[in-house]
């Protein structure tokens, strides 16, 4: 996460809490963000870029599951394993109860992520 140094940090928040530990150390310029090096380094589920039609290009393989223009991404059974349980419990960093499937959030009482079940 990279806040924009103009915004600074609320009062509130605790600098020594576990989600601050983690997602602002260190803490960095949001202008940070714009450069190629910032864009070139491969961190996981962490930097992708892209812009709208991209987004839905590449979300579009998991709603025609798996395949997109006669080619093959996934499996079917790759595709229900995303939104298959993997996890179900307090998220230490962000103090919070989540459940996730592979790579994605999925729907609880505590987290209510869509409308859909």
């Amino acid at each position: 996460m990279v806040i924009p140094a103009e915004q600074g940090l609320p009062a509130e928040v605790d600098p020594n809490s576990i989600a601050m530990r983690t997602y602002m150390n260190p803490m960095m310029d949001a202008r940070m963000s714009w450069t190629k090096e910032w864009r070139r380094c491969e961190s996981p589920a962490a930097n992708g870029h892209g812009n709208a039609r991209s987004v839905a290009q590449l979300q579009s393989i998991i709603s025609h599951n798996g395949e997109v223009g006669g080619k093959r991404f996934l499996s079917a059974e790759g595709v229900n394993a995303l939104f298959t349980e993997q996890s179900n419990g307090m998220d230490v960093v962000l103090g919070v109860p989540m459940k996730f499937g592979m790579g994605y959030g999925l729907n609880s009482e505590h987290s209510p992520l869509s409308p859909n079940p």
